[in-house]
């Protein structure tokens, strides 16, 4: 039993297999059909089920174990939102590396959640690699009596306070916290004696969608891929 409270917030996954998630749900979908027909059809999308199963902890992927592992951390761009699971470039990379994949992608994420999970499950699972794909920087994780929760741009509620407003509306502050947590997972990766990787690519130049007509599609992500094993 792994000691930690990272992952309370996505218990409510845990051990289930989904075929809808609410970034990627059903609702969407349907509207897609109807509004969006055409670029389902020619990316593929239609009538094709997604499986999403998540493991005890609720995270996209096997149990964790001590067998030798890539990590990676970041938001919905490393869990695969929209895609099989296989198709995502973060199974592949760990594919091609031969080492067990520990996906700890999650929707929405922010930095400070990727910090917070390296700095809980770097040190109990010992993956031979962290890979951290950034996210978004005017994102902030808030937590309270009730969970952690991450707040962005589209957080409506957020942005009618006035602390948060400014604070998002000015670049540096979302630049000087992804600065923080960088530094912060590279130096836990380098305490730890594990290579840390930082990619500076957002996945933002796609050449086909996922199923939510919004993320990286199949081949985006494989092509992805190959760039993340060309760095390492």
């Amino acid at each position: 039993m792994y000691n930690t409270t990272t992952s309370q917030s996505l218990l409510r996954y845990a051990n289930k297999e989904l075929f809808w998630i609410e970034q990627d749900n059903q609702d969407l979908y349907n509207k897609n059909l109807r509004y969006r027909f055409a670029d389902l059809e020619h990316h593929q999308w239609i009538d094709r089920k997604i499986s999403y199963k998540f493991n005890s902890q609720g995270f996209r992927c096997e149990e964790f174990t001590d067998d030798p592992s890539v990590m990676f951390v970041g938001c919905s761009r490393v869990f695969g939102t929209g895609i099989p699971l296989e198709s995502t470039w973060s199974y592949i990379v760990a594919s091609q590396l031969n080492l067990k994949c520990i996906n700890l992608g999650v929707n929405g994420a922010s930095n400070d959640t990727a910090f917070r999970l390296i700095n809980d499950w770097g040190s109990m699972l010992k993956p031979k690699i962290i890979i951290f794909l950034p996210t978004e920087k005017h994102r902030l994780e808030v937590h309270t009596d009730e969970g952690s929760a991450n707040i962005g741009a589209w957080s409506s509620d957020y942005l009618k306070d006035k602390l948060y407003r400014e604070w998002c509306l000015t670049s540096t502050n979302g630049e000087l916290n992804y600065l923080k947590n960088k530094l912060a997972i590279e130096y836990i990766a380098s305490k730890l004696g594990i290579r840390c990787i930082v990619i500076n690519d957002n996945m933002r130049v796609r050449c086909d969608l996922a199923r939510d007509l919004l993320h990286a599609g199949t081949l985006s992500n494989e092509l992805f891929s190959k760039k993340v094993l060309d760095i390492i």
